[in-house]
């Protein structure tokens, strides 16, 4: 906000833990990454409240990973969205600590559904959700 222009827009794009109690799974991943705690939507709600921004509005969406993969290939292009899945695949293959590191990843994040039906045979993430925050200074 501090470099914000009166009248300006500003944004933030932000991941949050859908319950106050997350799984012991989840939250040992979390802190490998940050040592603060797991903020759900009410707590961003209520640091974005606290802003002082005007005109503030929040939008939650799900972590759909068919849906982020189409988009990239929409605004990318597929030779550039194949170029970083050769280097991701080479990187997982290559780099122990990173494999191990997506393992526990995914099975922190997702659950699969049930197997019985076909229908339902795609990954849900679970624990996380991300939210757009927009608001006017």
């Amino acid at each position: 906000m501090r470099v914000t222009w009166p009248g300006g827009w500003v944004g933030l794009n932000e991941a949050f833990h859908v319950t106050d109690t997350a799984s012991p799974k989840v939250t040992s991943l979390v802190t490998r990454f940050t040592p603060e705690d797991l903020i759900t939507l009410d707590g961003w709600k209520a640091l974005w409240a606290r802003s002082g921004l005007r005109d503030r509005t929040v939008r939650v969406y799900r972590l759909e990973a068919g849906r982020e993969l189409r988009d990239r290939l929409r605004w990318y292009g597929l030779l550039w969205v194949l170029r970083g899945l050769g280097r991701a695949v080479r990187r997982y293959v290559m780099q122990p600590e990173l494999r191990t590191l997506v393992n526990s990843m995914v099975r922190a994040l997702v659950e699969k559904t049930d197997d019985t039906d076909p229908a339902n045979r795609q990954a849900v993430w679970v624990a996380m959700r991300y939210a757009l925050f927009v608001g006017r200074k």
